[in-house]
């Protein structure tokens, strides 16, 4: 028979993502590091351009043009932490965009065929939300593997987009919506100050509150979160559902910078998202992981895209960049912590193989 005891275990990460005692220890290591690359990727795209760093404004003006992948980040992110993952992300997006715009032009009554852009601000985001709960519902309850789920997801709704876009691809959204990606407040971009404000959102509910110990619970040991009385599959359904949130979040963002819609939208947001929050020292198997870390890895990934197309490097050689950035700190990663992941995986299984029994037990009786 097992020895039972009352010790406390904590899962891997937790106390270290939410220790409050030793500033220098929280602000260490890893953060530090992203800190002073992010410092010299300023001071290297400035020798190019003057205006790239201007005094911190030109900073905030970069800032706008990845703020939606900064957004993106923090709720796959969020998704990471308990293990799981977020393919839709991008698609969503897209898709929340083309929506967005057909609801303005179409979505009014025969006196006034507009709909108010605010209004269908809101049913855009209220449909993301939905799409994320769809998401955390199929994966929860039909026990089926989160990149499975958002894989198909992203196929789906990439085709609803292309459906719903139309041709001509839509257009000239109004002056006063147009002001989340071009106006500013206070000398601020608006969209700067957006990212802001979920910042502090995020590390408010997943940096200091409960539901932040969950995730990193979920992801460390789900079936020990689960003894310990946690509604696991409510926090991932709220999860999944968050992520979709941000990523339609990030949908209307564009659409507001870009004064337009299109199907692919969202198709260049998944990969520096993903790179950031893994660069910002993420778990990708879960359990570990801080926000404040996923915005330094957000910023370190936006301002080396901005710098590279800054020098001419086209599209497709920044995609490339981030990708192998991404795959280097997984590996990285997987060498510095190989012990602490095999572990992980063997526990997956031996998971697996548990609650297959107890799918067979209940059948027997």
């Amino acid at each position: 028979m097992a020895n039972i005891t009352n010790e406390t275990v904590e899962p891997v990460g937790l106390a270290q993502s939410l220790d409050r005692k030793n500033p220098l220890q929280r602000f260490g290591g890893w953060e530090s590091t992203l800190f002073v690359v992010i410092v010299v990727e300023l001071i290297a795209f400035s020798q190019g351009s003057h205006g790239f760093f201007g005094g911190g404004r030109g900073a905030l003006d970069q800032l706008v043009q990845f703020a939606s992948i900064g957004v993106v980040s923090i709720g796959l992110g969020s998704v990471i932490l308990t293990g799981g993952i977020d393919l839709s992300v991008g698609s969503v997006a897209s898709f929340a965009g083309v929506v967005l715009a057909q609801l303005w032009n179409h979505g009014g009554h025969a006196a006034h065929p507009q709909m108010s852009i605010w209004i269908a601000t809101i049913l855009v985001l209220v449909m993301a939300f939905g799409i994320g709960v769809l998401n955390g519902l199929i994966t929860v309850y039909g026990r089926i593997d989160p990149l499975i789920v958002t894989l198909a997801t992203m196929f789906v709704v990439s085709s609803l987009s292309d459906v719903v876009v139309g041709t001509p691809a839509p257009y000239l959204f109004p002056s006063n919506f147009l002001q989340i990606g071009t106006g500013s407040w206070l000398g601020v971009p608006i969209s700067d100050i957006l990212y802001a404000v979920l910042i502090l959102i995020a590390g408010y509910f997943i940096g200091m509150k409960s539901f932040g110990r969950k995730l990193l619970m979920i992801g460390s040991n789900r079936s020990g979160a689960e003894y310990a009385g946690i509604r696991v599959r409510r926090v991932l359904v709220l999860d999944y559902a968050f992520s979709g949130l941000c990523a339609g979040t990030a949908g209307v963002m564009m659409c507001g910078l870009y004064a337009s819609a299109r199907s692919d939208l969202g198709s260049g947001l998944l990969l520096p998202a993903l790179t950031g929050v893994v660069l910002g020292g993420v778990d990708i198997f879960g359990g570990q992981g801080r926000i404040r870390s996923m915005v330094l890895g957000a910023l370190a990934i936006g301002f080396l895209q901005q710098g590279m197309l800054l020098y001419g490097v086209n599209t497709v050689d920044v995609q490339l960049v981030i990708g192998v950035l991404l795959a280097a700190a997984i590996v990285l990663k997987g060498r510095s912590e190989g012990g602490r992941i095999a572990a992980r995986l063997r526990g997956l299984g031996a998971f697996g193989r548990a609650t297959e029994r107890s799918d067979e037990g209940h059948a027997a009786a």
